[in-house]
């Protein structure tokens, strides 16, 4: 009979089953085609089971390979790493070097720098020196040349000087004779000095005595001047004008002041003496000309000039009358 084998894993499973069916039983066909069927079971799992393991193989061949390369580059990275290090400590020597180089360079370039500087200041002075030298070696060739000059002068003055104590010599004698007249004229002249002193002296007191006199006739005109002044702001306070103003307007004005005080005296007589208001309504009497042209105005007096203590009178009058009007 058939037997359903279920899908084995190992192949002593099968075995033992192979063995527990065929126990009972003789050689039957039934057990030969499950032996078969086992058979090639195992044979499927077994190359199965080597599929497995070459795809193991493989996968740990490959692992394997990528583990090799991994360490290949990681050998090559530590290789450049170590060369990178190396080469960065290089360069790192190296700038140290060079940093040392260049604080060396720089200390020669500031010492190179200093001695630029001195050779310049040198060089100024140096400069300076020439001019120096140039300027005196100028001023010893004018120098050479005055002592020339000098030297021809003293040889042109020792000559004259000789000549000259020739002539002192020879006119010691005539200086003597000068000095004797030269006294006389020294008291001559001693005695005009003493009289136009005198009368220098005389003049000065004379100008003294006419500039006191000029100085009381300045302080006596000053003194009037002020009157004056005092005068005319008075009477500009009685006429009603403002200062300054001009002598001329001023004097006008003043006179027609007269004139009308006159008119009203004349007025105020005439109006107080009966016979000369009817003097007044005459027909001759009735203008101003009138009775200032008549020859018979003299007979009366209301001229207003006859006396002084009438005009008096008269201004007593007017300023008594002027508030009542």
């Amino acid at each position: 009979m058939l037997v359903d084998i279920p899908s084995m894993s190992c192949p002593y499973q099968a075995k033992e089953l192979i063995i527990e069916t065929s126990s009972p039983h003789g050689n039957h066909p039934t057990l030969v085609k499950l032996k078969l069927f086992v058979q090639t079971a195992t044979v499927y799992q077994l190359q199965r089971r080597v599929r497995t393991l070459r795809e193991q193989l493989q996968r740990k061949d490959l692992h394997l390979d990528l583990l090799r390369r991994k360490l290949a580059l990681q050998e090559d990275s530590t290789k450049t790493k170590c060369l990178l290090q190396s080469e960065r400590d290089e360069a790192a020597m190296r700038v140290k070097k060079l940093m040392k180089q260049v604080d060396r360079l720089q200390l020669q370039l500031s010492e190179a720098k200093s001695q630029i500087r001195d050779l310049n200041a040198q060089m100024a002075e140096a400069a300076d020196f020439k001019i120096t030298a140039l300027e005196r070696a100028r001023k010893i060739e004018e120098l050479q040349k005055r002592l020339i000059e000098s030297e021809t002068l003293r040889t042109k003055y020792n000559r004259k000087v000789t000549m000259l104590k020739d002539q002192v010599r020879t006119t010691g004698e005539t200086i003597e004779q000068e000095r004797t007249m030269l006294k006389d004229q020294v008291r001559t002249t001693g005695e005009t000095i003493e009289q136009e002193r005198n009368m220098s002296e005389h003049s000065m007191q004379l100008l003294r005595d006419e500039l006191a006199r000029v100085k009381e006739s300045l302080t006596e005109t000053n003194r009037r001047e002020v009157q004056l002044q005092s005068f005319r702001g008075s009477i500009a306070k009685i006429l009603g004008c403002v200062l300054p103003m001009p002598d001329y307007e001023l004097i006008s004005r003043l006179q027609k002041l007269v004139d009308a005080h006159h008119d009203f005296t004349i007025v105020s007589r005439r109006y107080d003496d009966p016979v000369l208001r009817m003097t007044s309504r005459s027909p001759t009497g009735g203008s101003r000309c009138t009775t200032r042209c008549t020859p018979d105005r003299s007979r009366y007096d209301d001229s207003g000039y006859t006396d002084a203590v009438d005009i008096d009178d008269i201004d007593d009058d007017l300023f008594k009358r002027r508030p009542n009007l």
